[in-house]
């Protein structure tokens, strides 16, 4: 009998043992059919987005191609209009100038260099989506040396020249360098710029499942946290380490006093713009001035109360806060009304915010985000911030010294001189504005009431 009771003990004790085994293999099967199935997830969106960066075609580029395929269409509309002026029939300019072509009378060969270079831009371009510079560079070159051989022997000819004849070859001439510039000037950094944001966004994606992957043990608690949660902590510390580069950036602009170029002045004389090329972030323009109330409310002002900023500056249709990730760092959507007498349409941006104080400095940094959570809309463009800041320094107890480092990228194609009139007089604005805000709101806080308490 005690045998018996024995043995049903044991069987008993095996058993329960068996279903523990059991248990911790059934729990670390579902651990590792997560981390698989996260690993998955992970790689596979980030295949997808280098796929879609690599087919897509940016904006700017499509704009290069309809200005190549704008050059031929014109080349051959002008040389039907040269000879309807001339009073020849189609047929027999096809026979004259093509049939019985010579470069001495013939300006068909015009109209076939810029066929030429249709053809050898959309290849290159279009359908292999090269983006070095040195196919268009040809097709400009190659135009150039044939136009002016082609001018120097029409120079020469007997044939009963006027200005039509040489304005086809004039405007053959400045449509391929108008090519060359735009690649050159728009395409290659606007391309260069949208690409390095992309693969900023790439590998943050590869860092997260490398990190994923190279933690051996993780714990079962990690294993069934949310991937959402696991993304926010990722772009939370994504966001610091953007803060940390704009700021830097932002402070070696604000202490470099070397070639700065006057662009704009108030009729006062009070706030000047100045403005400076860099080769990695373009134009940077920078107003001085200063402005009423000390450092720390106008530092509050401009950071925590940013979504009163549409109330007192004529500029700013829109600001809101879209995400804090802490007290000094955020996540704002803002939208800007028309400029320059409606030439330039509204424009909207999406920017990671941070505040921090260098040597007694508060520095209120902005530059373009990708937050997902507000794309881009159909009616307005997005425009994109480089480096941005308000810097305030404490001038006296009364004032202190506002100043604004601004690059932006207004997106589409405007002349530059009307984008860089129309920033230099949304600086001065938003000053003036700021500075009319910040003496009312002093008087009425006279009593001892803050900065940020108030609104208009």
């Amino acid at each position: 009998m005690m045998n018996g009771h024995t043995s049903l003990n044991s069987d008993t004790s095996v058993s329960h043992t068996l279903n523990q085994v059991n248990g911790q293999l059934e729990n670390l099967y579902q651990a590792q059919t997560a981390n698989a199935s996260t690993s998955v997830s992970l790689n596979a969106s980030s295949n997808q987005q280098s796929a879609v960066t690599k087919k897509r075609m940016f904006q700017v580029r499509r704009t290069f191609l309809l200005i190549v395929t704008f050059d031929v269409i014109f080349m051959v509309l002008l040389w039907i209009i040269y000879n309807q002026i001339k009073n020849i029939t189609i047929d027999q300019a096809f026979i004259n100038d093509v049939i019985k072509y010579s470069i001495k009378t013939s300006l068909f060969d015009v109209v076939g260099l810029s066929a030429f270079r249709f053809i050898l831009l959309m290849i290159s371009y279009a359908i292999l989506k090269w983006s070095h510079w040195i196919f268009v560079a040809f097709t400009t070159l190659g135009s150039t040396g044939f136009i002016i051989a082609k001018t120097c022997v029409f120079t020469i000819s007997k044939t009963d020249k006027g200005f039509t004849d040489y304005g086809i070859l004039i405007v053959s001439f400045i449509l391929a360098w108008v090519e060359i510039w735009f690649f050159d000037y728009r395409v290659i950094p606007h391309e260069r710029r949208l690409r390095e944001a992309c693969s900023d966004t790439e590998e943050t994606n590869t860092g997260a499942l490398r990190n994923f992957r190279s933690d051996s043990n993780v714990s079962q608690s990690l294993l069934c946290t949310p991937v959402s949660v696991i993304e926010d902590y990722d772009n939370d510390e994504d966001y610091e380490k953007q803060a940390d580069e704009v700021v830097d950036k932002v402070w070696r602009i604000f202490k470099d006093n070397d070639s700065w170029l006057q662009e704009s002045i108030s009729s006062n004389g009070l706030d000047i713009v100045l403005a400076k090329n860099y080769s990695k972030w373009g134009k940077v323009f920078r107003l001085t001035s200063i402005i009423p109330g000390c450092r720390d409310d106008v530092a509050e002002l401009l950071f925590e109360h940013q979504e009163d900023m549409s109330k007192w500056s004529p500029t700013v249709n829109d600001c809101r806060i879209l995400e804090v990730i802490h007290h000094d760092l955020y996540i704002t959507y803002q939208l800007t009304n028309e400029q320059a007498q409606g030439i330039i349409a509204k424009r909207d941006f999406v920017n990671l915010n941070t505040r921090r104080f260098i040597d007694d400095v508060a520095i209120l940094a902005a530059q373009a985000c990708v937050y997902p959570q507000m794309p881009p809309k159909e009616n307005c463009v997005r425009g994109e911030n480089g480096p941005t800041a308000y810097i305030i320094e404490k001038h006296n107890d009364t004032s202190c010294k506002f100043t604004w480092i601004l690059n932006v990228d207004l997106k589409g194609w405007l002349p530059q001189y009307l984008i860089n009139t129309s920033l230099a007089n949304v600086q001065l604005t938003l000053v003036e504005s700021l500075r009319n805000y910040l003496s009312r709101t002093i008087e009425i806080s006279s009593s001892g009431s803050s900065i940020g308490d108030i609104t208009t």
